[in-house]
């Protein structure tokens, strides 16, 4: 845990009897800061994701749409060639 103590705010530990010095108030636990730390949200949005996740964006990105654009090619290809 942590203490406040003085003007101006200095975080300071507990001392070995386990008590805040000075009569200082205890801010909150280590499980509570590390609840908020925004530590792990950060590694969570720049970790890499695994191969499979990355092959898959990849075919749902770039390869559904090219073979919409190559096949709606085709069919104004076809369109034109009887038209004309």
């Amino acid at each position: 845990m942590l203490c406040a103590s003085g003007s101006p705010l200095v975080f300071v530990p507990f001392d070995s009897t386990g008590k805040c010095p000075d009569g200082s108030a205890v801010l909150m636990t280590q499980a509570e800061y590390d609840a908020i730390s925004i530590a792990p949200t950060l590694n969570s949005i720049f970790k890499l994701p695994p191969a499979e996740e990355m092959s898959g964006a990849f075919a749902a990105g770039f390869t559904i749409p090219m073979t919409l654009s190559l096949v709606a090619w085709a069919c104004a290809s076809l369109v034109n060639f009887w038209r004309r």
